[in-house]
């Protein structure tokens, strides 16, 4: 039977032969042809049996196609899917990507579903914005460029409040090869039409030829409630009411953001596609890689407001996390921990700069009640379960302690057995412990200190960088980075041959470590032959974070930089630089994946060295 089938059958029985359930509705759907069916029917997007390759296909094969939702199938979405399909405007074949009006996301994975998408297309239930997946949209173009798209990318967006007129606008990205949502990103914008009005240029953060109805500006703003859109210029005004189609957070204010739907018109056809033969027994598992999910767990309670009454960078409410068995330990300069979705009475409570929540619930832990003086910026858990805790504090449950302290973790209470005073002895200098790193059996710290004292009187001299034993509590003699500067990240390696610090300094002794230094775990703490570069040669160069991942060496910090490096020859492997806005804080890595946090805007740029 298989050698008698048409081309086109085979290649539907290929596409549909994806899953064991999908496997079977084909079996049952191509198999059951009468004699009197000669041909296959004409790709009219109808059934999933009759899937087309694109919204264009159907409209060729049948012109009297009508709006409405059909079936498409490409080699690069495997399977048959429902689209909406715009087969009305300019000869029709145009699939619907994306809907609504203010909230667009930059998110790759899209916003809410395809069957909320095609479900509600016009009209104020549609103002909730509903994207594609990008993958989808990818799958919807067969992984082709969306620069090699005839008809570039189609805007339809209201014009009225009433949302009775409308304007078509058309633009091309020379430059995207898969699609993304990240238009704040400023994408370069090749030629550009609204309705009959042409040129080019601009990226598609914002570009047109006027500040009204000719412009696309796709930033978020304070009147506009920062919520994104593919705005209007500034002289176009928008209402708030629920049923506006030209939407203002403030009624009247400019660069409107109006109910818009975004269209691709991939000209593809079913007959001129390559899928790849599968057997009947199906396709061999693929062993995908875990990727960290992008989206916030939701909350049960948070912590709220500034303990020390400073605002700031270096104030934040929440400087560090650490786990010990089935609790999460919130570190920062926090007054209060409330109830997300409550903040009165009981449900918020008073527990300054350090508390504890279960991990699995998220519900807050009242018995964990350490005090103390001041905030938090450091956290570890050690390996006979204890809490390590380093800040800026100089007292602890009622007894002084120095900028660190190992603490019952069910308790708060300062934990028996050892621990180890942090002390600055320079002229005017105030201990602090920025950073904990725990690698076998020794704890790595970073601050701003000259010596460390542990519960046996052991004194190590310790400038800006130290290491502590964990079986006694003894700090390091032998062992001293001698930085002339804080140092705020702290990395030890996996293998434990070294660490490294990042900061505010740019010596050890009298060698130059500019920001970033690497030492080995010796006696004596050889300095690394590391020479990190910089993102800017006028501004200032520290570097906050520090972490080492898959063979390179990550630093990230001043003027918006994450560079990586080979771990073994110190080359300056890869950059990015995140937009305008704010520096890195923090790095941290597991065997592959690298995180790092900002103070800055959604938008990092790859292979990029220069702020």
């Amino acid at each position: 039977m298989t050698s008698a089938m048409s081309p086109t059958r085979r290649i539907r029985r290929a596409a549909l032969a994806i899953g064991t359930a999908v496997a079977t509705v084909a079996s049952m759907l191509l198999f059951t042809a009468t004699p009197s069916q000669a041909a296959d029917p004409l790709p009219n997007g109808t059934s999933s049996v009759t899937a087309a390759a694109s919204c264009w296909e159907i409209k060729q094969n049948v012109p009297a196609s009508t709006d409405g939702v059909y079936w498409l199938l490409t080699p690069a979405l495997k399977a048959p899917a429902q689209f909406y399909c715009d087969m009305t405007t300019d000869g029709g074949g145009w699939v619907l990507v994306g809907r609504g009006r203010e909230g667009w996301k930059n998110y790759y994975n899209g916003l809410r579903t395809p069957d909320v998408l095609r479900g509600t297309v016009t009209g104020p239930d549609a103002f909730q914005v509903a994207q594609l997946p990008a993958q989808t949209v990818d799958g919807l173009l067969n992984n082709g460029a969306v620069s090699a798209l005839p008809d570039g990318v189609r805007l339809r967006r209201a014009t009225n409040t009433t949302g009775t007129s409308w304007q078509e606008a058309r633009f091309a990205m020379p430059k995207r090869d898969r699609w993304v949502w990240t238009f704040r990103g400023e994408h370069p914008v090749g030629s550009w039409r609204f309705d009959a009005s042409t040129g080019s240029g601009g990226t598609t953060n914002s570009f047109g030829n006027n500040t009204q109805f000719r412009r696309v500006d796709t930033n978020v703003r304070q009147a506009q409630g920062w919520t994104g859109g593919f705005g209007y210029g500034s002289a176009v005004a928008g209402q708030n009411a629920a049923t506006s189609y030209l939407y203002s957070a403030t009624n009247g204010a400019g660069n409107a953001i109006p109910f818009t739907q975004v269209y691709l018109r991939p000209r593809l056809r079913l007959s001129e596609l390559s899928f790849p033969p599968i057997p009947d027994a199906g396709a061999p598992a693929q062993t995908l890689r875990a990727m960290p999910d992008s989206d916030a767990l939701r909350t049960v309670w948070g912590v709220t407001g500034q303990a020390n009454g400073v605002d700031g960078e270096l104030n934040t409410e929440v400087a560090a996390f650490a786990q010990v068995g089935s609790r999460v330990y919130v570190g920062g300069n926090f007054q209060y921990v409330q109830r997300t979705l409550n903040a009165t009475g009981s449900n918020k409570v008073e527990r300054p700069f350090l508390a504890a929540f279960d991990v699995n619930t998220g519900e807050f832990i009242p018995g964990f009640a350490p005090v103390l003086n001041n905030q938090v910026k450091a956290l570890a858990a050690l390996p006979d379960g204890r809490l390590a805790v380093g800040g800026q504090f100089s007292t602890v449950n009622g007894a002084p302690r120095s900028a660190f302290v190992v603490l019952d973790p069910t308790t708060g209470q300062t934990s028996p057995g050892w621990q180890v005073n942090v002390e600055n002895r320079t002229t005017g200098g105030v201990a602090q412990v920025r950073g904990f790193s725990v690698n076998g059996s020794n704890l790595y710290v970073s601050g701003s200190f000259t010596h460390l004292v542990g519960s046996g009187g052991v004194t190590s001299s310790s400038w800006n960088g130290a290491r502590v034993n964990l079986a006694t509590g003894a700090p390091d003699t032998n062992w001293n980075p001698n930085l002339n500067g804080t140092s705020v990240g702290v990395e030890a390696a996996t293998d434990g041959g070294r660490a490294y610090f990042a900061g505010y300094f740019s010596q050890s002794g009298s060698a130059v470590a500019r920001s970033g230094a690497g030492f080995q775990s010796t006696a004596g703490a050889p300095l690394l032959p590391w020479a990190p570069q910089f993102s800017s040669s006028t501004n200032g160069i520290w570097q906050l974070g520090v972490a080492e991942s898959s063979g390179r060496i990550y630093l990230g910090g001043s003027e918006h930089s994450l560079f990586g490096y080979d771990r073994n020859t110190y080359a300056l492997l890869s950059g990015s630089i995140t937009k305008s806005g704010g520096d890195f804080q923090v790095v941290e890595a597991n065997a592959d994946t690298v995180f790092a946090g900002c103070h800055c805007g959604d938008f990092s740029y790859q292979d990029a060295y220069t702020w």
